[in-house]
């Protein structure tokens, strides 16, 4: 009977050590999957504000060279009106066009 009792004690210490084993290997992963779900927050994070810059400078790069159409625009209308030769030589000299009239 000392026997049996021994042989079982040593099983139960082995199942113990194990299931503790398997418990801090379960803790280490879950804390592994954790920092990287952080990781991979934190890079999406980054990505939405790289994305978010780039759409901004867009936009405001959009806005400025319709300001220069608008501003060319006006330009070539005023010299039209008073110099059309002049406006053809600031043409082609800008844009490398030919003046056929």
């Amino acid at each position: 009977m000392g026997k049996m009792r021994y042989d079982y004690k040593q099983l139960e210490n082995a199942y113990e050590t194990s299931r503790q084993s398997l418990q801090a290997q379960i803790a280490g992963l879950q804390a592994i999957h954790t920092q990287q779900l952080s990781e991979l927050e934190a890079s999406l994070q980054t990505y939405k504000d790289v994305m978010e810059q780039i759409e901004n400078d867009y936009q405001r790069s959009q806005e400025a060279l319709e300001e220069l159409r608008n501003s060319k625009r006006a330009e070539y209308g005023r010299q039209y009106s008073q110099d059309p030769t002049q406006l053809a030589e600031t043409i082609m000299l800008t844009y490398g066009f030919d003046y056929v009239p």
